[in-house]
């Protein structure tokens, strides 16, 4: 990676195997955007090394996410899983490189779980931290069909932000 880049957002999106906030995280995507530029990250992390750590799943999301059409499923074929250490390094690079204004997520799930999986070492401000879920709802935005797949998340909730901003100008 060569210089810093600027004035990029970052949306993240998490799939997990619970609801509570111990949950096992198998599947992250990232997104930096500015303007039409979009750069994709996505990580399909080690569940078994979360599970030993004492995270948790439930039978209910694990039943909900088993019925999706993609999702986990995709995540189970994949071969190669990262462990926490590689995601949590490559993260903190791509989040330096990028050195996005803002940090959007679509509610307040997604961030506290992964400040855990980083040991709350995060790379973010506070300050930096927005809410689409709010925000969407002020401006009258829906969210129409979720996929549930990190990565097709994301990009839908970017297209959802940039929904919300035409509605504000």
């Amino acid at each position: 990676m060569k210089e810093m880049k600027k004035n990029y957002e970052m949306m993240i999106d998490v799939e997990t195997l619970d609801v509570e906030d111990t949950a096992v995280v198998f599947e992250v995507a990232v997104v930096f955007f500015k303007g039409k530029k979009r750069h994709k990250y996505r990580w399909v992390l080690d569940v078994d090394q979360q599970l030993r750590m004492g995270r948790t799943l439930s039978a209910d999301t694990l039943l909900f996410h088993m019925n999706s059409p993609k999702g986990l499923k995709d995540c189970l074929r994949t071969i190669c899983k990262t462990n926490l250490w590689g995601f949590t390094q490559r993260f903190h690079k791509l989040f330096k490189f990028y050195n996005p204004k803002e940090c959007w997520s679509k509610g307040s799930f997604d961030f506290p779980l992964v400040a855990q999986l980083f040991n709350d070492e995060v790379p973010w401000e506070f300050w930096q931290l927005r809410d689409l879920r709010t925000l969407m709802k002020e401006c009258g935005v829906d969210s129409g069909k979720i996929a549930h797949t990190a990565m097709a998340d994301c990009m839908d909730q970017i297209r959802q932000l940039e929904k919300c901003r035409k509605v504000i100008k």
